[in-house]
Order: C-alpha cells, then structure tokens, then sequence
C-alpha cells in the first residue's frame, strides 16, 4: 500500500486563512437576497475550482523550498 506524505507549508496559518474568507464572502453577500446568493456561491465554486490562487501560492514556496 501507498503511503502519503503529509505536506506542511510555512507560513501558512489556517485559522487566519478561514477567518479573512469567512469576513470576505460575508462582507460580499451582505446585501443579496437569496437567489442571488446561489449565483455567488455557484460562481465562487466554479472559479475556485478552476484557480486556487492561495493553495497554489504555498505548494509553489514549498517547492522551492525542496530544491
């Protein structure tokens, strides 16, 4: 069997992460009603899942970081 490599990224704080994406998509939809609040999240979704800018910023140091 496989074994899998855990990865650690430095500078990477996860709560500090969760709170400024809470904060940001709260202050976005403060004033949607419900159906546009389904289109936010649909398009969030879909941009997200195509570009992942703060994921890919850290794997990219972590490399680096290897060499």
């Amino acid at each position: 069997m496989k074994e899998r490599k855990l990865t650690l990224y430095d500078g990477f704080k996860a709560v500090e992460f969760m709170r400024r994406e809470r904060d940001q998509i709260s202050n976005e939809i403060k004033d949607m009603n419900f159906v546009e609040m389904q289109k936010y999240f649909e398009e969030r979704r879909h941009r997200l899942s195509t570009k992942t800018p703060h994921v890919s910023k850290h794997i990219k140091l972590a490399n680096k970081e290897s060499l």
